[in-house]
């Protein structure tokens, strides 16, 4: 399953399914990563903040939902290997999210099987708004490999 290396092609884009931002995945994502800023959490502290008095999602949640826009469509990648990301704009629960991906560059890889891809990211809210852009470097294999355990009906053949 996903898109090998070798099917991969420079300027090549791809759109991301569309995901709602929750007020689970905020406050989950914050006691994740153990940020509690108030801007995040705190309806009162944000009801006199400049982000339009509502909670914003943390950057490093929307910079983790523009990366796994690609997921899908890599289930090849072996691994991700960086990115950056520049926030435009801030993301609410409740905003549904996508993300444009473009092929910027692709490399073979020097000790792996398949090679290194670099995508830009642009994600944009429900209302076309672009709220943030990056970029993200997967080693993506040359094959693309069952997701399901050859011990499982869904992955192995047919018993007799």
């Amino acid at each position: 399953m996903g898109v090998t290396f070798g099917e991969l092609e420079i300027s090549q884009k791809f759109v991301s399914v569309p995901v709602t931002v929750t007020e689970a995945q905020i406050v989950m994502f914050g006691g994740i990563i153990g940020n509690w800023a108030p801007i995040h959490l705190n309806d009162e502290f944000a009801a006199r903040a400049h982000f339009a008095g509502r909670r914003v999602a943390h950057g490093e949640l929307t910079m983790a939902l523009m990366v796994a826009a690609a997921t899908p469509l890599i289930y090849t990648s072996l691994g991700q290997l960086g990115g950056t990301y520049k926030l435009r704009r801030p993301i609410f629960a409740g905003d549904t999210i996508y993300t444009e991906m473009e092929v910027l560059a692709k490399r073979p890889s020097k000790s792996r099987p398949g090679g290194i891809v670099n995508f830009g990211l642009k994600t944009y809210n429900q209302e076309g708004t672009f709220v943030a852009e990056g970029t993200v470097d997967f080693l993506v294999g040359n094959e693309s490999y069952n997701l399901y355990s050859p011990k499982t009906p869904a992955g192995g053949s047919p018993s007799s």
